[in-house]
């Protein structure tokens, strides 16, 4: 059976994640990424008209494994012209084990 994808708005993951816990993982990545432990994360970048797309992902496994990936645009004029934010945004976490901790077998 095929699982569908979990989509999150910022309350819930305000309601499941603490700004401490947020922190503490941040550090905890630099600290693995200083000690050689994991590999820094490349940054991919693509311009557009009036603006671009920046692409950060990093991967960090222990107890679980996750690739998250934040997806950015910037784009200074989308307020004038459209009324939208100049900065759009999306985060999206890839765990490697379904339900939150059973390993997926194929």
């Amino acid at each position: 059976m095929q699982e569908a994808t979990l989509l999150l708005q910022r309350t819930d993951v305000k309601a499941l994640l603490s700004l401490q816990d947020c922190i503490d993982a941040v550090e905890k990545a630099f600290r693995l990424q200083g000690e050689g432990k994991i590999a820094a994360p490349k940054i991919l970048s693509v311009s557009g008209n009036g603006g671009g797309l920046h692409v950060k992902a990093a991967s960090l496994s222990n107890e679980k494994s996750y690739i998250v990936a934040k997806l950015n645009t910037n784009f200074t004029s989308n307020r004038a012209r459209f009324g939208l934010p100049t900065i759009q945004g999306l985060i999206v976490i890839y765990d490697r084990c379904g339900k939150w901790g059973s390993p997926r077998r194929p």
